[in-house]
């Protein structure tokens, strides 16, 4: 009798199952709360790491088709018999590194100056033969590239010399080198060098290099401008037959054409061959291989031989 009073009492003293049940779910509520609350905190405190690791490969690469655009936009636009690149970039004559123009190349700026991007550009024209002239981009894993317009640096989280990173911090703050000499480079390559040559340096991450480049060749820019050739031309050919109900009997006939195309000053040679009823457009790019555009009956753009990248390096 005394064993059935006890029990009874012991179970009125403890709270019901479904209480304790709850009791138990809010404890580990509070510990996963606890334990989010400290990686929270872990993670406010590298933003630079974080910006840096998340966004600066998508954002390296859009300002590289920026730069690129920006570039091929001023030749198309201002064509000169030495061409180079635009002078905001690099003033004649020299290499020359800075900061990366956000609004002048159409570019949303980066989010803290921590994370904004770097470049070096050449100011000598791009079929200067010296070697110097253009950037060559070396790499302690592969060869060396060469014939280079431009490369954008995007800047690792700062390194433990690295202490006074502001708005008008020097080169030093945020990019670095490597000790030796890579196959292709100079001893001793740096991508903070004042004032600055044409030996830039690529490499995997280290405690002491964490710099991500992005190349423009002059290649890239030149092809770009064939691209746009190959539109232009093809445009021409197609008013003149939506007009006339053919094509034109000779290059006269492509008209429209914008002047540095029509001028000759970046295709020095353009010829059109009409013997059968499906021209072909010929055109031989200002220092490189000759390119080819052919149509069909129909009016299509049916065959392009493409600039080749090797062919103009």
């Amino acid at each position: 009798m005394s064993l059935i009073m006890q029990n009874k009492a012991n179970s009125k003293a403890r709270p019901p199952r479904k209480q304790r049940g709850n009791a138990l779910l809010i404890f580990f509520l509070l510990v996963a709360m606890g334990m989010l609350s400290l990686l929270v905190s872990k993670l406010n405190s590298q933003p630079s790491a974080l910006l840096h690791a998340e966004s600066s490969p998508s954002h390296l690469n859009q300002a590289r088709q920026a730069l690129l655009g920006h570039i091929q936009n001023s030749l198309l636009n201002a064509p000169v018999a030495d061409a180079r690149l635009p002078t905001a970039l690099a003033a004649t004559d020299t290499i020359q590194l800075g900061r990366l123009d956000y609004a002048g190349i159409g570019l949303g700026k980066a989010g803290t100056t921590d994370s904004e991007l770097w470049y070096v550009a050449t100011g000598f024209p791009l079929f200067d033969t010296t070697p110097t002239h253009l950037l060559t981009q070396c790499n302690t894993n592969q060869p060396a590239t060469t014939s280079l317009a431009a490369i954008i640096i995007a800047p690792g989280p700062a390194l433990p010399s690295q202490t006074s990173r502001s708005s008008t911090a020097s080169a030093s703050q945020y990019m670095e080198g490597l000790t030796g000499t890579p196959t292709g480079c100079t001893g001793n390559p740096s991508n903070a060098d004042t004032p600055p040559d044409s030996f830039l340096i690529s490499a995997s991450t280290s405690p002491v290099f964490n710099d991500r480049l992005a190349t423009i060749s002059r290649a890239d820019i030149l092809e770009g401008m064939a691209r746009e050739a190959y539109r232009q031309i093809n445009l021409s050919m197609s008013n003149h037959a939506a007009t006339s109900g053919s094509y034109p009997s000779s290059k006269a006939g492509l008209t429209g054409l914008p002047t540095w195309l029509a001028s000759g000053a970046w295709f020095d040679e353009i010829t059109y061959d009409s013997t059968s009823v499906a021209p072909d457009v010929r055109l031989r790019l200002t220092h490189c291989y000759q390119i080819q555009l052919h149509w069909d009956n129909a009016g299509q753009l049916t065959t392009v031989t493409p600039l080749e990248p090797q062919q103009c390096s």
